[in-house]
């Protein structure tokens, strides 16, 4: 995740999902659903950022619920840095 100041007041989402990274399609739409949904709920807490997501090494078998830990855990730590960083 890399995220920087755009100057517009609303947050950005940009995903770099490539397929040399997530081979099969379905798991890298699936991957690119659950990124945008959670952006869609923590976007009010991100200010004005513009934000790139990248994948690496994603198998097969990774299930949802793993997906989301990591994106949760994620979103709080760049939370936590714009939070630091408006005062």
């Amino acid at each position: 995740m890399i995220a920087s100041r755009n100057g517009l007041g609303y947050p950005r989402l940009g995903l770099a999902i490539s397929r040399k990274k997530v081979r099969n399609a379905a798991i890298r739409n699936r991957l690119k659903r659950l990124l945008r949904e959670s952006f869609r709920h923590n976007k009010e807490q991100l200010g004005g950022l513009d934000i790139v997501i990248t994948a690496s090494g994603i198998h097969a078998r990774i299930n949802n619920r793993s997906i989301n830990e990591s994106i949760n855990k994620h979103w709080k730590k760049l939370i936590i840095c714009v939070g630091s960083q408006s005062g």
